[in-house]
């Protein structure tokens, strides 16, 4: 048995015994993020994903109809929710994530001797894979036709994958979340294309450290983010970016006030007090 399989096998054999036991707990709650696995299914093409996401649609259906209450983290993701399964109407309460967890990390404040490749704001920074949903080909396609910028991507890439990108794109691989965050303070913006989001915290604790950042207008987003952020159409390759910046947003702390962990913590406690 391989070693992908095995995994599988255990992965089902573990949720199998939680829905087992699920059975003899009343009134239960259960997050669900969102719905991507379900509404997004030309994300997952391979064998493995496409199984996966059987699973997980199976997971969202049992739990709409069986569950006394649900907690999703946007209306976005609400509205996403009971549209798909209309069982859900009025079980779900919107709770939001939050960012004050960035502000925890030891900021590298010798990055540059890690990546001499980038000068303080003069890059255009992302937290990227090629994971259709997360949508790097924007960033590709951009670079290309802004051949004058710079772009760092942080994230796995695959060398098979590397092919068709321009110069102008330094692939960082992984990076700790000390470096993570000096990278993300000293971009020129942070780029966020994603095509599907039940939330987005990348872009709020991007906000939270100080960085421009250039959104997907996709989904969640919006409504996460109103207009303390630049918007572009993930799927328009046409942009300028440094244009896209010389236009004015709201002040970040429209964002930053509006979402905490502090507050969701006494959203769930209060949820939970009544039952």
């Amino acid at each position: 048995m391989s070693f992908v399989l095995f995994i599988l096998c255990l992965t089902v054999y573990v949720f199998s015994m939680v829905f087992v036991i699920h059975f003899f707990i009343e009134n239960s709650i259960t997050v669900i993020h969102d719905i991507i696995y379900r509404v997004c299914p030309e994300y997952y093409t391979s064998f493995r994903n496409k199984l996966s996401r059987r699973w997980h649609c199976l997971q969202y259906r049992y739990l709409c109809r069986h569950e006394k209450r649900l907690i999703t983290v946007s209306e976005y993701s609400k509205k996403d929710i009971e549209r798909c399964y209309p069982s859900a109407k009025g079980k779900i309460s919107v709770i939001g994530n939050g960012w004050q967890h960035i502000l925890s990390y030891t900021e590298n404040i010798h990055w540059q001797e890690k990546y001499p490749q980038l000068k303080a704001g003069e890059y255009f920074f992302s937290l990227a894979t090629l994971a259709k949903n997360k949508n790097g080909r924007w960033i590709i396609e951009v670079a290309k036709r802004n051949p004058g910028l710079t772009f760092a991507m942080a994230g796995r890439i695959y060398e098979s994958e590397t092919d068709e990108f321009p110069q102008n794109i330094h692939l960082l691989g992984f990076v700790d979340d000390e470096d993570a965050c000096a990278l993300i303070r000293n971009c020129r913006a942070f780029l966020f294309p994603s095509l599907y989001e039940g939330f987005g915290i990348p872009p709020v604790e991007a906000l939270a450290l100080g960085a421009e950042v250039i959104s997907s207008d996709r989904t969640s987003l919006p409504e996460v983010l109103g207009n303390s952020v630049h918007y572009i159409d993930p799927l328009d390759y046409d942009c300028d970016p440094e244009a896209l910046l010389s236009q004015p947003c709201e002040d970040r702390r429209a964002v930053l006030d509006r979402y905490s962990w502090d507050s969701s913590a006494e959203k769930l406690l209060a949820l939970l007090r009544e039952y």
